[in-house]
Order: structure tokens, then C-alpha cells, then sequence
């Protein structure tokens, strides 16, 4: 996850590009969200070859889906690249969290699966161990007896 600074990005086609990578998105992702045409960010994003690799500006109807879609977005970082980037000050959208927190989770499920998987290795050795030990203690006990009838003769 790509951590977010407040740091002034003057062009609103490299904040737009920048909100998209902290929200941890590709370009075609964040244009399905707003429901648009993905060439629509591409040209934003990229440029295009039609008009000389010139970058589009975002239209006011863009913006007001950015908006709408992400309200967690501060509109004045978005349109004048002043103040932070979310509402709240965070320097990662809920989105982004929830994408950690999911990662994370994933992870310590996989941790705890491992540890299950050698917690059950243990149990087996000690099983083992403890077979081991019973059938030694049985050979001993039967060394005892002999060596106590070889006494008695």
C-alpha cells in the first residue's frame, strides 16, 4: 500500500494518479468504481496519442463522481492540491485499511495453520516418544525378572 503524504502535487492528473494508487486501485478499477470508461482515466492518467501525449483534465461531472464514490476524499486536495487528501487526516483511506487488515488476517490464518500442523507433529513425536518409553520400561521390568528368578535358582 502506497502511504500518502500531504505533500503540494501541483497537476490534478498526478493527484487524481496518486489518490488512485493509495486507494490501492489500477487505473480500470477506479473507472469501474465511478462508472466510467477506463479511457477516460487512461487519458487523464497516461495522456493520449490523439492530442500529442497531452494529459485530459478531469471534467466537473469526474470530479463530482470522485465525490461521490469516495466521500472519504477531500475535495480541495482533489481539485486544488491543497490540504490533506482525506477528510479525516488519515494518510491511508478505510479501504486501504480494510485491504491490511485482510492481508494481515490472511497471514496470521496461515501462521496459525502452520503452528497447528507442527503443534500436531509435536503430539505425534511425543506420542511416539511415549510408546517408546512404555515398551522400554516393559523390557526392563522383564529384565528385573529375570535377573531376580536367575537370583532365586
Amino acid at each position: 500500500m502506497t502511504m500518502i503524504t500531504t505533500d503540494y502535487i501541483p497537476e490534478v492528473q498526478d493527484r487524481i494518479e496518486h489518490l488512485i494508487k493509495s486507494l490501492g486501485k489500477n487505473n480500470n478499477r477506479f473507472a469501474n468504481d465511478l462508472g466510467v470508461d477506463n479511457t477516460v482515466i487512461s487519458y487523464i492518467v497516461k495522456g493520449s496519442k490523439y492530442n500529442g501525449g497531452k494529459r485530459n483534465k478531469p471534467s466537473f461531472d469526474l470530479l463530482t463522481k470522485m465525490a461521490d464514490t469516495y466521500p472519504h476524499v477531500c475535495l480541495e486536495w482533489l481539485i486544488l492540491g491543497t490540504g490533506p487528501m482525506f477528510r479525516d487526516g488519515t494518510s491511508i483511506p478505510l479501504e486501504g485499511l480494510e485491504v491490511q487488515a485482510v492481508k494481515s488476517l490472511s497471514m496470521l490464518e496461515i501462521e496459525l495453520q502452520l503452528y497447528r500442523k507442527r503443534e500436531l507433529q509435536l503430539l505425534e513425536r511425543e506420542t511416539q516418544l511415549l510408546d517408546r518409553e512404555t515398551k522400554l520400561m516393559n523390557r526392563e521390568s522383564q529384565l528385573l525378572d529375570t535377573i531376580s528368578n536367575l537370583s532365586k535358582h
